[in-house]
């Protein structure tokens, strides 16, 4: 399985707090992180045809020449992550994956961040 690409919002303290605790846990290392603010983002924005408003509303996960945003990109990760593997099963289940997309949507549309870009971050 080669590693997918997460696309998130450098700019969001929230968002590199979690990417710093997904990359923890991904200890197979299946995973790569691009700050969407970077020049390094371009290039996969471009290949794909994704909305960069849309990245800095959404985390991102690209798998091939497939993508995924918001809770079902949460979904995708916990897939590659052995040590989630105990909750994809519920990840799934009509009223938790229900749930998860309202909290998942609340959390990122109440968050807070940078309106200036900064320079790359892991």
């Amino acid at each position: 399985m080669t590693k997918a690409i997460v696309l998130y919002d450098g700019n969001c303290a929230l968002c590199i707090r979690t990417m710093k605790t997904i990359a923890f846990l991904d200890i197979f290392k299946k995973l790569y992180f691009i700050n969407a603010w970077s020049s390094e983002a371009i290039a996969v924005i471009e290949a794909l045809n994704i909305k960069s408003d849309d990245l800095l509303v959404d985390m991102h996960i690209v798998e091939g020449v497939r993508f995924w945003k918001g809770y079902p990109a949460y979904q995708r990760i916990s897939l590659r992550i052995p040590l989630l593997w105990i909750f994809v099963p519920f990840l799934y289940f009509p009223p938790i994956k229900y749930i998860g997309e309202r909290i998942y949507r609340r959390v990122a549309d109440s968050r807070t961040c940078q309106i200036a870009p900064l320079r790359d971050k892991p």
